[in-house]
């Protein structure tokens, strides 16, 4: 929590610019690509997100997981009792839904 300062920069953004969701829209499990920017610290870069997906009466719905390295977003992974330092990864996992209205 500390790590990532939200005090100052309280929001992580994730916004995708392409993705192909023809593998699922026939009510069949696939695996979705959603591509974009993602936004930690206030330091962006691009990502490919790689998710699990299957329509549900109607809705996308897509779960996966990834890892973010602390470093390449300006972040510096914590130490406990200033010996042991913590991996510089953190998993993060996540879910996607698309409501069709």
């Amino acid at each position: 929590y500390q790590m990532f300062n939200v005090t100052l920069s309280p929001k992580i953004h994730f916004v995708f610019n392409d993705t192909d969701i023809t593998s699922v829209l026939n009510h069949h499990d696939g695996e979705i690509k959603f591509t974009g920017v993602m936004t930690i610290h206030n330091i962006s870069r691009p990502i490919t997100l790689v998710s699990k997906g299957h329509m549900e009466k109607g809705t996308l719905m897509c779960e996966g997981q990834m890892r973010v390295h602390l470093k390449d977003y300006g972040l510096k992974a914590p130490s406990i009792l200033g010996l042991i330092r913590v991996n510089d990864e953190v998993a993060v996992h996540y879910n996607i839904v698309f409501i069709n209205k």
